[in-house]
């Protein structure tokens, strides 16, 4: 998994437009969820020309940075130094098994915006855990994994034949 530029298109959609969205409307980075959710669905063409990738590059960088900024990593707010941070997530090994091979797919073909897209995610949930979150850490993990339970059936659905099966 995934095997064709259509199916690692999708889920690169899902794990950048959906999931790191999701995370960051949790992590009350409303405007960056609300930018990334509205850049275009990521196609079989952007994994054919990964170029086409840098516009979702450029808006996890932004999110990225001001999540960092919240958490005072390498910024001066002493307020912010003091927020308690959890950095264990705890989301199921098989989210977290598909989106490390998302993120492997999309390397290949010379992008890091699907490495981008779980950085954001970590940082939303631990901007989240220090309280400066808009959701519950058990909210934003719900949704993740309805949303990974979404993409799948989605799969399913539109691939009848294919086997989603992830390898350690």
């Amino acid at each position: 998994m995934p095997a064709t530029d259509a199916v690692t298109a999708t889920l690169a959609d899902w794990l950048i437009r959906e999931l790191a969205a999701d995370a960051l409307h949790g992590g009350g980075l409303k405007p960056f969820a609300g930018q990334i959710r509205s850049l275009p669905r990521i196609t079989a063409t952007h994994v054919e020309n990964p170029r086409r990738f840098s516009v979702y590059e450029r808006q996890l960088q932004k999110s990225i940075r001001v999540a960092e900024a919240r958490l005072a990593i390498g910024g001066d707010s002493t307020r912010s130094r003091t927020m308690p941070i959890r950095r264990k997530v705890e989301l199921p090994l098989e989210l977290v098994d598909a989106a490390s091979h998302i993120v492997g797919a999309i390397t290949d073909v010379g992008s890091p915006a699907a490495a981008l897209a779980c950085q954001a995610v970590s940082l939303a949930f631990d901007v989240a855990s220090s309280g400066a979150g808009t959701q519950p850490v058990p909210e934003m993990r719900f949704a993740a994994i309805e949303s990974y339970r979404r993409v799948l059936t989605s799969l399913w659905l539109s691939e009848p034949h294919a086997k989603v099966e992830l390898k350690a």
